[in-house]
């Protein structure tokens, strides 16, 4: 399940206590939403790095190849073998580069 900010929650909770769960015509009935708050899906650049380097190997390339067809920096790119943060644009031009989706790098987490 995708995250849901707080807010968003206690807004539609207030929502629901005001208005009832028919929308305002009559009912006091209200409807409690259950939300898994800690849950997360979050990026994980090992497994980007993990993929470049196996088509990288595949393609018989070096490094610097890797980064002048994609465009991004060696040292962009040596940074995903890490966990940490990365440029959001240059995580696009690596997975477009592999043919592959930001979504195929990501994990559940929790906070």
């Amino acid at each position: 399940m995708a995250p849901v900010r707080l807010r968003s929650v206690r807004a539609a909770e207030r929502r629901a206590a005001l208005q009832g769960v028919d929308g305002g015509r009559g009912s006091s009935t209200l409807v409690r939403c259950e939300y898994d708050l800690a849950a997360m899906i979050r990026f994980h650049p090992p497994d980007l790095y993990a993929a470049l380097d196996v088509e990288r190997t595949r393609r018989g390339l070096a490094w610097r190849t890797v980064a002048a067809e994609t465009g991004v920096a060696a040292s962009t790119i040596r940074r995903l073998a890490s966990p940490g943060r990365c440029e959001v644009d240059g995580v696009i031009a690596l997975t477009n580069w592999l043919g592959r989706r930001v979504e195929d790098f990501t994990r559940e987490s929790s906070l």
